[in-house]
């Protein structure tokens, strides 16, 4: 997770570091060059360059390293699929086959068979169900079985970060097909997915937590000059935070990543910061991830001075009695969130009543698949811990 100012000149190295000469979401979705649609997204034209980088170094690596593309492949693919998104479903099923995968494995794939070839694949596709429908419940073990299967850290990293980005994916493209006026369309072939949230409403706190890695991080005193690099670019603290030198292990995903946030969470106008960051909240609520809830609580209290809606939502969840602009917000951060492809679009009605423009839902949708993609990594990869217990 980021929570940072944007470093200066960060926005012309990136413009210089994405290959994204096709848009990939805009394909899925069909969007026109010139419609109402296209427009919209071109006012959040950081978004969508972020989110192409992020997808060329994930899935068009200039190195692939130790995580093969039809390794890749079988992890996006199963993502989509437990995500029930079609265009994705379609889209990673034809990567497969352009890299020669069998009709065997694609099959097993849609079909959520973890039966697969070799022991790695098997940890790889469980992997991926875990992440996916039950990231809170993860643990150091889970690790340790892909370790065991000859993964290293950057490809344990790496892997987490497809498997997010993927969640993300589908709830940015669910969301463009509703503002399109379409319903999202789905893909699924199997069982439904389950955020499973472990966490009970004692574990949501507005004190500050601090987080530790269960895989080895990154000694700044031996870091590559890019690693410093985007360390830099990413956060003030960063060479100090056990979670960016975990995820510096992927250095350019990083970076883009980074990018992304701030381009999220920041943007211009739209959708207020405050309602950004409640967003957020309630994502993490669902998703179980302490942490996350309590870095952007604090940041929704420090900006509104409403505590007791956070309050509310941590004792009695994303159904509390809110405001009715909030209570619209929650309500489709809480849809979004569980089932990106049931949605039909009559979940924009409430935020259209409430006065929120489509930049605003626009930005809204960004920032739940945002912490779809955050809670997942920050879960996952390690745990939070009380301030005064970090190492």
């Amino acid at each position: 997770m980021n929570h940072f100012t944007p470093a200066p000149g960060t926005s012309d190295l990136a413009a210089q570091s994405a290959r994204n000469s096709v848009d990939l979401l805009d394909t899925l979705v069909g969007i026109q060059s010139g419609t109402a649609l296209d427009q919209l997204r071109r006012r959040r034209q950081e978004i969508a360059q972020y989110t192409q980088g992020s997808y060329a170094v994930l899935m068009q690596p200039e190195e692939v390293g130790g995580l093969s593309l039809i390794e890749r492949g079988m992890a996006a693919l199963r993502g989509a699929a437990l995500a029930g998104s079609g265009p994705l479903v379609h889209h990673y099923r034809e990567f497969l086959v352009e890299q020669r995968a069998s009709a065997q494995l694609v099959e097993a794939l849609l079909s959520g068979d973890t039966d697969a070839e070799t022991p790695r694949a098997r940890a790889i596709l469980r992997h991926v169900d875990l992440l996916t429908t039950a990231p809170g419940a993860a643990a150091p073990a889970d690790l340790a079985a892909l370790a065991e299967q000859g993964l290293r850290t950057p490809e344990i990293v790496t892997l987490a970060q497809l498997i997010a980005f993927v969640s993300f994916q589908a709830r940015v493209l669910a969301g463009l097909l509703l503002l399109d006026g379409r319903p999202a369309a789905s893909g699924r072939s199997y069982h439904s997915p389950s955020v499973e949230n472990v966490r009970q409403p004692s574990d949501f706190t507005l004190e500050e937590l601090a987080w530790v890695a269960w895989l080895d991080t990154v000694d700044p005193a031996t870091a590559t000059p890019r690693q410093l690099e985007v360390l830099e670019a990413s956060h003030s603290r960063a060479h100090t935070s056990p979670y960016y030198l975990l995820l510096v292990h992927n250095a350019e995903l990083l970076y883009q990543r980074s990018l992304l946030f701030n381009a999220v969470m920041y943007g211009r106008e739209g959708l207020p910061r405050a309602e950004r960051e409640l967003a957020t909240v309630a994502v993490s609520r669902i998703n179980g991830c302490p942490y996350c809830a309590s870095v952007h609580a604090r940041l929704f209290v420090q900006l509104t001075k409403q505590p007791d809606v956070i309050h509310r939502l941590y004792e009695q969840g994303v159904g509390a009695e809110q405001p009715l602009r909030l209570r619209a917000l929650v309500d489709f951060a809480a849809r979004l969130t569980h089932a990106p492809d049931a949605l039909n679009g009559e979940e924009l009605l409430p935020l259209r009543q409430n006065g929120l423009s489509d930049l605003e839902i626009l930005d809204l949708i960004h920032a739940v698949a945002m912490f779809a993609w955050a809670n997942r990594l920050m879960q996952t990869l390690g745990e939070p811990v009380p301030l005064s217990g970090a190492v």
